[in-house]
């Protein structure tokens, strides 16, 4: 009975989310009236956003929020369902490949300083081309090719088998070490508060009230990221990604939604 109802459980998890796929898929067909499509989107969006905050929470969920919010011409909801997802899921490549093209749709600033303060900051390593499940299985690999070399060293008596197993326990380590530092980095910069902005026309400025000068001579764009650092007076404190500090109206933002604490 135990076994039954595990396997009940998983087949729940696995079918849901195919259902979820096949009914966006077919909601997408461009042969289908744009007016039920839209409505259908929006009730798949309605349910998914309710499974998501059932639980449990898979990053298909929130791929999916993201890309019908993209096709309901919503940016910035559709950068906070992603960005929430990789908050629960920093190291999905599928989450972060969708963050990516929905950056790629943003309007691109002509103020050259507002520009480069935008530029989000690269996450990845040397290695970062390297899915992160393969980084592990090279570590493996690595530590087995250790153990084959010391084995032939003691079969032999050649030194040099011992030191190129030294050399690939180093390889292995120094590779291990910092795959974790990034893996670190990586959590702690999607965890962290955040929010994108919802709205066009909105300025940076130096203080919380619109009196303050602006920062920027251009108003930041429509699905702008930024960190959260405060709020006082109906005014968020925010950080951009060079670091550049300022202050916007919290109702122009979307707020993402941060790792649920078990």
């Amino acid at each position: 009975m135990i076994g039954f109802g595990m396997l009940w459980i998983l087949g729940t998890f696995i079918a849901a989310p195919q259902e979820w796929i096949q009914r966006w898929q077919s909601a997408s067909d461009s042969a289908r009236p744009p007016a039920n499509a839209r409505a259908e989107l929006q009730a798949l969006a309605h349910e998914l956003a309710e499974a998501w905050d059932a639980g449990p929470r898979l990053p298909v969920i929130a791929d999916l929020q993201a890309r019908i919010a993209w096709q309901l011409d919503q940016l910035p909801q559709a950068i906070a369902a992603v960005r929430a997802g990789l908050a629960e899921f920093p190291h999905d490549r599928t989450l972060a490949e969708t963050l990516h093209a929905l950056r790629q749709s943003r309007a691109i600033p002509e103020d050259p300083q507002l520009r480069a303060a935008l530029q989000m900051p690269e996450l990845d390593s040397w290695h970062g081309w390297l899915p992160i499940e393969w980084q592990a299985g090279t570590f493996v690999a690595l530590i087995w090719l250790a153990v084959f070399c010391c084995i032939r060293g003691w079969s032999r008596q050649r030194g040099g088998w011992f030191i190129a197993a030294g050399v690939l326990c180093v390889l292995a380590g120094v590779g291990e070490w910092r795959r974790q530092a990034d893996c670190v980095v990586r959590e702690r910069f999607w965890r962290q508060p955040a929010a994108v902005i919802q709205r066009d026309g909105v300025l940076l400025r130096e203080g919380n009230a619109a009196a303050y000068p602006a920062l920027f001579r251009q108003p930041l764009p429509n699905g702008c990221e930024m960190q959260l650092l405060g709020e006082r007076g109906g005014w968020c404190w925010v950080e951009l990604p060079d670091g550049g500090r300022g202050w916007v109206p919290r109702e122009s933002l979307q707020m993402i939604a941060t790792r649920r604490e078990s």
